[in-house]
């Protein structure tokens, strides 16, 4: 008998749900970039329907109430998450725009509104049949690059990208100066001034690269001025042609001859000594006792990636193994 009426009252509890729902008309969520899209229909004298707008930027948005009959009926929106009423507008008879193909009336409520979600609320003395339709009028979009002008050192890289847009063709109207990929990668040549575009249909997006040299310079050491040993020293660098040229430096600072350099290695260090990147080179030189020699070694570009290197903050250590004889 008690779970007769334990089910009883959960059938009466499901009834009146129903019911409530039915009160509050049909509600759906939609986009407002959506085009004409159906949001909301109901017969009742007091009906609602939520309206959510997810669009980025403000919007001119136009909503339309289509009615079986011309009738006198109040029409609220009110912003969810303030509770503020944006539009409160009474629809006399004369308001509503006959529409004899479709055999209904017709009301345009226009608003600008912010990202948000809306109630609209519809009251009415009379039962009447309507429906909601929700229609956006977008303001022209306006791209914008994300840098529109930048300096860089020769070797370093910037990613340039047209906020909002995909598949730009991206271009330099000087490629010894600066170059970029097809994703916007910018890379930095030699010292000068090029314009990077980013084109999508009829539009173009410019940014101004302004390059540097990228270079650091050393008196060079000699026998003279160093101690007894071999030493090394990167006297000169660099970045040309894709890569940084090093000039390092070999005193040989001792009675022996040094009949070959086997291994010679440039690493690139940031100021807390962690290496960047790093090459090596086999000049196989010869040099004789008390003697110095320079020897040129490249580090390409891809060696140390992205990272944007400043050569004038940087240190830059060589090292090398050789063979030597009395």
């Amino acid at each position: 008998m008690k779970n007769k009426r334990i089910s009883l009252w959960r059938y009466i509890g499901i009834l009146l749900m129903v019911l409530c729902l039915q009160s509050l008309g049909t509600t759906s969520i939609i986009k407002a970039d959506s085009i004409s899209v159906s949001n909301g229909s109901g017969s009742l004298a007091n009906s609602t329907a939520s309206i959510v707008f997810d669009n980025p930027k403000d919007e001119n948005v136009k909503i339309y109430i289509r009615s079986n009959v011309a009738t006198n009926c109040s029409v609220i929106l009110t912003q969810n998450d303030t509770g503020q009423e944006v539009a409160k507008e009474t629809i006399g008879v004369v308001a509503w725009q006959e529409e004899v193909q479709n055999q209904t009336y017709l009301y345009t409520l226009q608003k600008e509104l912010v990202k948000g979600s809306y109630t609209l609320t519809l009251a009415s003395t009379e039962t009447i049949q309507y429906t909601v339709t929700v229609e956006s009028v977008a303001s022209p979009v306006t791209y914008r690059i994300n840098k529109q002008k930048v300096t860089l050192y020769a070797g370093n890289t910037v990613q340039l990208k047209v906020d909002g847009l995909e598949n730009v063709e991206w271009s330099s109207n000087n490629k010894k100066v600066a170059k970029v990929d097809a994703n916007g990668l910018v890379l930095a040549q030699k010292k000068g001034k090029a314009i990077i575009r980013a084109d999508y249909n009829d539009n173009s997006y410019a940014c101004v690269v302004t390059v540097k040299n990228n270079e650091t310079k050393k008196k060079k050491i000699t026998v003279k001025g160093s101690k007894a040993g071999i030493h090394l020293q990167v006297y000169h660098a660099q970045y040309k042609n894709d890569a940084l040229v090093c000039k390092v430096q070999i005193v040989n600072h001792s009675s022996m001859t040094i009949r070959d350099i086997y291994a010679l290695t440039v690493n690139i260090k940031n100021k807390k000594g962690t290496v960047l990147a790093s090459a090596t080179t086999t000049p196989h030189t010869k040099i004789g006792p008390n003697s110095c020699k320079a020897v040129t070694l490249r580090v390409p570009q891809s060696a140390w990636g992205n990272q944007n290197v400043i050569l004038s903050k940087i240190n830059l250590e060589a090292k090398g193994k050789c063979k030597s004889s009395w």
